[in-house]
């Protein structure tokens, strides 16, 4: 896909969209319209996400085998993997059936399908690529299924069945529902979806509690030697605090022979008032295999605050603890990221968000071909949502 072919694409897209009317979204997220029928259960949404990214060293987007080398570009820890050239991050569709069970029994289910550079986030083992023939993340332009689940329902109680997004952590797949362009540390820590039997019991208006198994973490039902307990509850503290906890523990005879695993996180959204909205976010993956990830733990802070409908600024701090891995730390080290974002939204269909980056490591030799501990990077996308 050539890069004049994205950006007419694009381009179409914003003016077809924004002149064909308003639609519900916001700066700090994005409520999607249902199309069809006011009162339908049925719903079809998506968003686009095009924009470029840069840092400071002026990196190439270096490859191995088909594969993205992430000591280049701006290093695998981003989700904006091709440096000083534009990209189409995603177009996100997904449809499918909600569950209506006031009145009792009800079935729904969702599809979801993905395709841009951001596509690797929503891949499973099994599903988008065969791990036999090693053909995962070849490239960047790929697509993925990050949920295709079937739904049954009675009253306050519901089971999903199939591929789920994870509920682990704080940030979305979908571009729209983030803030910033970047993704943060503890994004790239956690699992991004999971294949399964996940159960939902809203016990009152304030509190769900969530539990089931599944086959580990971005895996398919094919590699059913892998099994994995996924649960957690989400309590609505006050109107203004809601604490959510999710945990994944498990064992991986796939991979990794009898390796063990255990991810959690804990996030606290406080809205402080009606302009201002702070969320905290703690996570720990403590794992046996050697990845960048295994054993990392961490917090994440964001800080939001809205002018009006129109303008919205952010900061994100984060610090994140690495165990050596095969990827990309070669001794334990301490990670460090400071972002600051703005969200502009001229009409409801569209998002533009700027936004400029640091990043440190206290030993390790990351950037610019492992020459440099920090970097300097940014850059702006735009979000179309329909």
């Amino acid at each position: 896909m050539s890069i004049t072919t994205i950006f007419r694409a694009c381009v179409i897209s914003v003016a077809a969209l924004v002149v064909s009317g308003p639609a519900a979204s916001s700066a700090f997220g994005a409520d999607f319209p249902w199309f069809g029928k006011r009162n339908s259960s049925w719903f079809f949404a998506g968003d686009l996400e095009a924009g470029l990214y840069v840092n400071s060293y002026g990196q190439t987007n270096r490859y191995v085998d088909g594969f993205l080398d992430p000591t280049s570009a701006n290093t695998g820890l981003l989700n904006n993997v091709r440096q000083s050239d534009f990209q189409l991050n995603q177009i996100y569709l997904y449809g499918g059936k909600k569950l209506e069970t006031d009145n009792g029994f009800d079935l729904g289910g969702q599809i979801d399908f993905m395709y841009g550079t951001d596509s690797i986030y929503g891949q499973a083992a099994g599903l988008e690529y065969d791990t036999s023939h090693g053909d995962w993340r070849s490239g960047d332009y790929t697509y993925a299924l990050p949920q295709t689940y079937l739904e049954m329902g009675y009253k306050d109680v519901s089971v999903k069945v199939g591929k789920i997004a994870s509920p682990l952590g704080y940030e979305s797949l979908i571009s729209s529902e983030r803030f910033f362009y970047s993704t943060s540390y503890s994004f790239n820590v956690a699992p991004n979806t999971h294949a399964g039997v996940v159960a939902n019991w809203d016990i009152n208006s304030r509190v769900s509690i969530f539990g089931g198994w599944v086959n580990g973490g971005d895996k398919f039902f094919d590699t059913s030697k892998d099994n994995a307990f996924l649960g957690g509850v989400e309590y609505q503290l006050s109107c203004k605090t809601t604490l959510a906890y999710t945990l994944l523990a498990g064992r991986d005879n796939q991979w990794n022979d009898n390796n063990n695993y255990f991810v959690n996180t804990l996030v606290i959204d406080h809205k402080l008032n009606k302009n201002w909205e702070y969320v905290f976010e703690w996570t720990l993956n403590s794992n046996d295999a050697d990845a960048w990830y295994d054993n990392a733990y961490g917090i994440n802070q964001e800080l939001f605050y809205r002018w009006n409908r129109c303008w919205g600024v952010g900061g994100r701090v984060e610090w994140m603890h690495f165990n050596p891995g095969a990827d990309f730390v070669d001794v334990s080290d301490n990670a460090y990221a400071f972002t600051l974002g703005l969200n502009w939204t001229p009409c409801e269909r569209l998002i533009i968000r700027p936004e400029i980056r640091y990043d440190r490591f206290e030993n390790e030799r990351l950037f610019d071909a492992l020459a440099k501990k920090d970097q300097f990077s940014g850059g702006c996308s735009m979000v179309v949502t329909f």
